[in-house]
């Protein structure tokens, strides 16, 4: 019997990890802004931090990543009240996928919170990450690194990355679909197709459209 081998393709590939920081930051923390070649993502694992990109200032709460592309001049600061938790991971990536990602605020699942919780552990068993500082430019290797760590990190990684891109990818094909006709006679369903677009990449629920344009949830259903 003769078998085709099929070939596994990589939609996203990170080369190399560049740096991984936890840190538990003052209420009035504050970074100078800087520029790299490479993509850093903030997140904020616990309180709210400010995440500026060029400009614009980005609030993030409990649950809430941004992604800085390549060459964006960005910063990492406390608001000055409530002191964060913050995943720093800046990564080596030449994937056109993550263009679907980049200077973008979303608000992580369950299952990719995990994802990040098992990168940081896997990074913790392999690097010593448990004095963090912004001016770390190198990772320090921990002795007797678990078997296949690089490997390991790199996977989770990866699909935490891709989980991101899929979830979005699915949104707007869903969107799309619905939205196929532009326009409506009706000027409320025009509101709410309007604002489906603009708020695309968050986890709208009915409650909050309701909220927004002050309906009961049996008349936006109707």
């Amino acid at each position: 019997m003769k078998y085709e081998k099929r070939e596994l393709k990589s939609l996203i590939q990170v080369d190399k990890i560049v740096t991984i920081h936890y840190f538990e930051l003052s209420k009035d923390f504050f970074y100078p802004p800087e520029t790299h070649n490479f993509w850093e993502l903030h997140y904020v694992d616990k309180g709210t931090a400010i995440s500026v990109n060029q400009d614009k200032i980005i609030e993030l709460n409990s649950g809430e990543v941004y992604f800085h592309k390549p060459n964006d001049k960005h910063q990492l600061r406390s608001n000055g009240i409530i002191p964060p938790n913050v995943c720093v991971i800046s990564f080596v990536s030449q994937s056109k996928s993550l263009d679907t990602i980049e200077n973008k605020k979303l608000k992580l699942s369950q299952e990719q919170k995990s994802i990040i919780s098992r990168f940081l552990s896997e990074a913790n068993a392999n690097f010593d990450i448990s004095h963090s500082s912004p001016e770390t430019n190198k990772l320090t290797l921990r002795k007797n690194r678990p078997l296949g760590g690089d490997q390991m990190l790199k996977i989770y990684i990866e699909e935490f990355l891709l989980s991101l891109v899929r979830e979005l990818s699915i949104k707007k094909q869903t969107v799309n679909s619905i939205l196929q006709i532009d326009e409506y006679n009706d000027s409320l369903i025009n509101s709410i197709i309007a604002y489906f677009r603009e708020n695309i990449t968050k986890n709208l629920t009915l409650a909050e459209i309701c909220n927004n344009f002050h309906f009961s949830k049996s008349y936006i259903c109707k």
